[in-house]
């Protein structure tokens, strides 16, 4: 794993298995708290590729994206 600055890292290349999975290294789950069963979202653009980010920090960016997403109602939790 190399530094770029400060908080940009370039981690690992990983390589695509025959079903399109991927594996993420040890090293990597252990610096960004990722464990098994995680959920992760992928983010995709054109020109500079794919990310791959925790639900929480998916949700700040379309916050910020947004706007106003405070004032949206919360779906609710459905009964059991």
């Amino acid at each position: 794993m190399a530094c770029l600055h400060e908080s940009k890292f370039f981690l690992n290349d990983v390589q695509v298995g025959k079903r399109g999975q991927i594996v993420i290294p040890k090293n990597i789950r252990d610096v960004f708290g990722i464990k098994s069963g995680d959920r992760l979202v992928l983010i995709g653009d054109f020109n500079k590729g794919i990310g791959i980010m925790k639900p929480e920090q998916a949700r700040q960016i379309a916050q910020v994206l947004m706007g106003g997403m405070d004032k949206v109602e919360k779906p609710k939790k459905k009964k059991k």
